[in-house]
């Protein structure tokens, strides 16, 4: 008979064993690091999801719903936006520009989650746009593929969700380096 079971996402297996071993065999056994469940990878990956949607809809309320009240958003290494208010100001800032151009779609792949305990995480995610003309360089007018890169992230998770408290984009490196601190900035 075919065994039918999926494995677990990355990182459960290892929790679940924890768990068991901790019931069978009291609470001898060395407490595990916090591995995440379901729910917090679930959680997460419709998070980014939502970031994407929003951005391809230039809803920037939606967009600023994915961070903490005072999340940041690195825009590469010298500008930061701080908060909802800048958030949705650089949106609807942005919008009209793009307004007549294709379509644009935002890819995430949610990559490897690095709990840090139940309430903080962090996430390196590969990302890339597609389809508008107006940003970068597409490789075909109108269409292709326009920019690639990577979001690293730090992840809170505030009254049971999961939000973003920083996001940095990373063009270069696959290697996690904190975000230098930054300052509110009006959009400009």
């Amino acid at each position: 008979m075919a065994n039918n079971r999926r494995a677990p996402p990355a990182g459960l297996s290892t929790a679940a064993g924890v768990a068991v071993a901790c019931m069978l065999f009291g609470s001898g056994a060395a407490a595990a690091e916090y591995q995440g469940t379901v729910d917090d990878y679930v959680q997460i990956t419709q998070l980014q999801a939502r970031y994407d949607y929003a951005l391809d809809n230039w809803n920037g309320k939606a967009w600023a719903a994915v961070f903490t009240a005072n999340g940041v958003f690195h825009m590469g290494a010298t500008r930061c936006i701080v908060g909802h208010e800048q958030m949705i100001a650089l949106l609807e800032k942005m919008a009209p520009s793009y307004a007549n151009l294709p379509p644009q779609q935002h890819v995430t792949v949610t990559g490897p989650i690095t709990y840090i305990d139940e309430d903080h995480a962090w996430v390196h995610s590969p990302i890339m746009v597609i389809g508008s003309a107006g940003f970068v360089r597409p490789l075909v007018a109108g269409t292709g593929l326009a920019f690639t890169g990577a979001y690293d992230d730090t992840l809170i998770r505030v009254n049971g969700r999961w939000y973003i408290a920083d996001r940095s984009e990373n063009t270069k490196t696959a290697d996690f380096k904190p975000p230098a601190p930054c300052a509110p900035q009006q959009p400009q």
